[in-house]
């Protein structure tokens, strides 16, 4: 199912939004005195502007993505607005049809939400407007739901576009990596088009990666904590993120305890809260409700289930976004920079461990089966893993960009994978998504004769 929103609040949204930075942009103009404050604020309009593209676009369809498994986040961030705590019972009757699949009955007896709690909590701000109207409508919740993809998404684009910049990535290679990943992956197709899970695990990974830079460059230890609000984060909207942080608290506990010390002072506030949640909902703060439907956790088959993962024509993460074929020869650029010890290694190699966790976290994927990815577009369930392999390929197109060979290949991929999901984003078709014959066919090419339909092509 595919909903409109209306042309008119888009365009005041995004009105509104850049009369709001533009003041911001001015006032701080206007306070500063020095050549250094004028160049942190140019990046800073930067940054910005990277969002405020981004943002433009991913609203700028009209549509949104109306899925199985987004419905209760508004509903759970209406519920703790007006009653302190996430219970959906009122508005059961709400998702009622779909009960059996997107809710659960907690420990405590109330109706929650099967998956994590990110997501609901991102919804939060864009809710605070709805969360008193005694009558909803569709298209408040359409508008709340849309809007904190949208914001989530577009944040995790200029988070980055920083990390980047202070990881030494500039000019061309720099502006290509921000545009692969913001239109070249599922954050333009799937994450950014309502209330998933994966646009703000996506944004804490990318809050983490720019943490984990910044700390090293600026070399203070304590700035590490943001690396540890980040996987926090992370690990709230998608429990798979855990994979990442533990071994990014691994390789802190070899090189640099100080920084892991700042890392785990800023993942208390997440733990105490999942700790909170999951207790009162699954029982226990080590389960996550994905293993409530009575289903095994461990299937059969994990070879091809992985090379699923990787390459099945409708659902594997190198032919929905096939730059990041790109990001292999990125890995074993910073291979090395793991292996040495020494604090000239650092950040690349935080990085390298950053970038190599895609890997165990798309092997745990293959082992529970889930390379299909339920209903969406592309490989939702593996959308964080193309955040995690961003800085392996921004690594390699800087290394190989001087080369008269490099720019147009590079160029090509990128092109390819915009245009691969740029047609969900462009021309949802949310019913074929539900369909067996998705494993048979590719869903590329079911997507272009849609297009080319709508098109009279």
């Amino acid at each position: 199912m595919v909903r409109h929103i209306p042309a008119w609040m888009t365009v005041l949204l995004l009105a509104r939004l850049a009369g709001l930075i533009g003041l911001a942009l001015l006032v701080s103009w206007a306070a500063q005195r020095t050549p250094r404050a004028r160049e942190r604020l140019r990046r800073r309009a930067t940054l910005s502007a990277v969002f405020f593209a981004a943002l433009s676009v991913y609203l700028a369809n009209g549509n949104r993505h109306l899925q199985v498994d987004t419905q209760p986040a508004v509903f759970g961030a209406m519920s703790f607005l007006r009653q302190g705590w996430f219970d959906l019972t009122p508005f059961e009757r709400s998702v009622e049809p779909l009960r059996p699949s997107v809710l659960l009955t907690g420990a405590d007896g109330l109706t929650y939400t099967r998956y994590p709690p990110g997501s609901t909590l991102a919804c939060i701000p864009f809710a605070m407007p709805i969360a008193r109207v005694s009558r909803l409508t569709d298209l408040d919740v359409d508008a709340a739901s849309k809007l904190t993809g949208a914001f989530t998404s577009a944040l995790s684009v200029a988070f980055l576009f920083a990390a980047l910049l202070r990881l030494g990535i500039a000019g061309g290679p720099l502006w290509l990596s921000t545009a692969a990943y913001a239109f070249g992956t599922t954050l333009l197709s799937t994450a950014s088009q309502d209330a998933w899970q994966h646009g703000p695990a996506m944004l804490g990974l990318m809050v983490a990666l720019h943490g984990i830079v910044r700390s090293h460059q600026d070399r203070k230890p304590g700035a590490a904590w943001q690396v540890g609000a980040g996987f926090g984060w992370a690990f709230l909207c998608r429990s798979t993120m855990l994979v990442p942080a533990v071994l990014i608290g691994l390789h802190l506990l070899a090189r640099d305890r100080r920084r892991l010390a700042a890392a785990c002072a800023g993942a208390i506030p997440f733990a105490a809260f999942w700790t909170l949640w999951a207790g009162r909902i699954y029982g226990s703060p080590f389960r996550t409700g994905y293993g409530s439907r009575g289903e095994g956790v461990i299937q059969s088959g994990f070879s091809g289930h992985l090379w699923r993962t990787f390459f099945d024509p409708s659902r594997g993460i190198f032919v929905f976004s096939p730059f990041l074929l790109v990001a292999v020869a990125g890995l074993v650029l910073m291979a090395p920079a793991i292996r040495r010890r020494g604090k000239d290694q650092e950040p690349l190699a935080s990085v390298g461990v950053f970038a190599f966790s895609a890997l165990p976290v798309a092997a745990y994927i293959a082992a529970i089966n889930m390379y299909w990815g339920g209903w969406s577009y592309g490989y939702r369930p593996a959308s964080e893993c193309a955040a995690l392999l961003m800085p392996a390929f921004a690594l390699a197109a800087a290394r190989v960009w001087p080369r008269r060979w490099a720019r147009p290949l590079l160029g090509a991929l990128v092109a390819v994978s915009i245009f691969i999901h740029a047609l969900e984003w462009a021309f949802p078709n949310d019913v074929w998504n539900a369909r067996e014959e998705l494993r048979s066919r590719s869903q590329i090419l079911v997507h272009i004769e849609v297009a080319r339909g709508r098109l009279g092509i």
